[in-house]
């Protein structure tokens, strides 16, 4: 999906013939972009003009690198001298970040247009989250591969047959819990494979294939390739859940918190919009008796003293009787 700020809107503004002290700018995307203004300084560095007040108490503490806030007044030709907030890019390498930052100024103030100062606050978090993991590396290929496989199986088998605020509240994965899923009566784990051996999968500890109390625990297994070319990338998945909570504000705001909470983060999108899946096969099944894995009560009578941690393989192809199905099913929570 386009954003609504790209090189086309700057590489216009390049070509006026800007100086002095002039701020040239430009409303790209029609009633939408009133919100957030495109310009260019003499020095040819980007800013985003948001039509507000700029309140220092508000903002005296928004340090964010690769920016520069500050409140100024700005007249189009003809036409009155307006307050704004003014947000400046101040490192050229971060061009590409510095556009899906004024996209998210763009949602964040159609969200809430009676109050841009917050919008513009929520969005400067935003930023500071994006640097904070950044500086962290990201996420790495295996937590990509994780966070697809769970968003997957939440937009295909959960969202169509379930109650939307539900299926948010027991999305766990983002937040370490035993399952990736736990609802009332029912946890699922959800795995994802590369592997060119069968559907084997890494299993990380003893716990994470043994029920919560009495509840049924499911697996939802699938195999991918990794494609360049394929559409089916995070950033697309994202944008389809998105698109289905659309509407609804506490929705939207609750799964972007679980996002960042997984380590997600949207200005990484040209990164992850690197990263596309063919999908070769989902499979879901009932975690039972026959089922392989390894839990307390099969170790319970093994000396364990001294062993830190236990990580193991499962290949899910010898255990065809606790397959339930290949293709999305009617799963109620």
């Amino acid at each position: 999906m386009k954003g609504f700020f790209d090189e086309v809107i700057w590489d216009k503004l390049s070509k006026e013939n800007i100086e002095g002290e002039t701020l040239w700018a430009r409303h790209p995307l029609g009633d939408k972009s009133e919100k957030v203004i495109a310009a260019l300084d003499p020095s040819r560095a980007r800013h985003f003009l948001i039509k507000t007040h700029f309140d220092d108490t508000v903002f005296r503490n928004c340090k964010c690198s690769g920016i520069e806030i500050c409140g100024q007044s700005y007249a189009f030709p003809n036409e009155e001298i307006i307050e704004f907030i003014d947000i400046k890019c101040i490192d050229e390498n971060c061009h590409t970040i510095f556009n899906a930052f004024g996209d998210e100024l763009v949602v964040l103030l159609d969200q809430n247009p009676s109050d841009p100062a917050a919008a513009v606050l929520e969005a400067l978090d935003k930023w500071k989250s994006f640097w904070e993991s950044k500086n962290r590396g990201g996420l790495s290929r295996e937590k990509k591969i994780g966070l697809f496989v769970e968003l997957w199986f939440m937009q295909f088998w959960l969202f169509p047959h379930n109650n939307i605020k539900e299926i948010l509240d027991g999305w766990r994965g983002p937040f370490g819990e035993r399952h990736d899923f736990e609802f009332p009566k029912v946890s699922i784990e959800c795995k994802g494979t590369t592997s060119q051996r069968g559907l084997v999968h890494l299993v990380n500890g003893i716990d994470q294939l043994s029920p919560s109390g009495n509840k049924k625990l499911y697996l939802f297994s699938m195999k991918l390739r990794e494609e360049a070319s394929s559409e089916n990338t995070l950033v697309n998945l994202i944008l389809k859940i998105k698109a289905t909570l659309k509407g609804n504000n506490s929705q939207f705001k609750m799964f972007e918190k679980a996002l960042e909470k997984y380590g997600y983060d949207q200005f990484h999108q040209d990164d992850h919009s690197e990263h596309g899946f063919h999908v070769l096969s989902e499979s879901l099944y009932i975690v039972e008796s026959s089922f392989p894995r390894l839990t307390p009560l099969i170790l319970k009578n093994i000396n364990l003293n001294g062993i830190q941690n236990i990580t193991y393989e499962i290949n899910l192809e010898v255990s065809p009787e606790c397959l339930i199905a290949k293709t999305p099913i009617k799963f109620l929570i």
